[in-house]
């Protein structure tokens, strides 16, 4: 059939062609980071679990714990993975509850924060989920008058 010659110069050729397809395709894989949003009511708190596909790590967030908006700052983590990979806009839109106002939650901003926007000010706590996937705001619903 072929030489030894001609047949390493095949594998050589087809194992070139396979690492440039692959590096090509991983190149070009940009998506959203943004998965879900879970919302679980618990007495007069609401929790917002919001789920990432990549593993996320909580840097901080402004204001501290009272607004009209929060700004979440964390960084993907794991081998390989970049931010760039991840700049598909996402917005969500949750409707109000018996303890919650109406929250828009949008990734990424222009600073590549996660942006949580509500109707009205609320006290909230933001940590990081145990999942290292997600990041819990826990929204405290103000005292009835």
């Amino acid at each position: 059939m072929f030489s030894p010659l001609t047949q390493r110069t095949i594998q050589c050729g087809l194992r070139a062609f396979l690492a440039f397809c692959t590096i090509a395709a991983t190149s070009f894989a940009h998506g959203q980071a943004l998965d879900s949003v879970d919302v679980v009511s618990r007495g007069d708190q609401t929790e917002l679990i919001v789920h990432f596909l990549p593993r996320v790590q909580y840097l901080r967030h402004a204001p501290v714990d009272y607004g009209k908006s929060v700004r979440i700052y964390l960084q993907f983590v794991g081998l390989g993975v970049e931010a760039r990979d991840y700049l598909l806009p996402v917005t969500k839109h949750l409707p109000k509850t018996e303890n919650s106002p109406h929250v828009t939650i949008s990734y990424p901003e222009p600073d590549r924060s996660l942006l949580l926007s509500f109707e009205a000010p609320v006290r909230y706590a933001v940590r990081p989920g145990p999942d290292g996937r997600s990041i819990s705001i826990l929204l405290t619903a103000k005292p009835k008058e």
